[in-house]
């Protein structure tokens, strides 16, 4: 028996990677941010701050936010075989909200 990935696979993997990045930009924000907590790590410091950093942080918590809603809609009773739908749906409108954070 092989694993077949579908859309959910590909939803649950998205959301759990984007989870775990989100949640080291918040280590590394606060540690930047503390005066007690030195990293001594430049170049990562200067592309969280940067403009390339941003640009993938307002990706992430886009992606994750809209996946989350989705994830909540699935749980609270929306149709199983809507699910591929409803994924596509929140990547058009993370597209459109991502090219408006631009």
């Amino acid at each position: 028996m092989r694993y077949q990935w579908r859309t959910g696979s590909a939803a649950w993997l998205s959301q759990r990677i984007s989870g775990v990045i989100l949640g080291f930009f918040i280590v590394m924000h606060i540690a930047d941010r503390s005066h007690r907590l030195s990293l001594h790590v430049p170049g990562l410091i200067s592309f969280i701050t940067g403009t390339s950093g941003r640009l993938l942080l307002l990706a992430l918590v886009i992606m994750h936010g809209l996946n989350g809603i989705r994830i909540i809609l699935i749980e609270s009773g929306l149709p199983t075989s809507l699910q591929k739908p409803a994924f596509l749906l929140a990547l058009s409108i993370g597209t459109a909200l991502f090219i408006a954070g631009l």
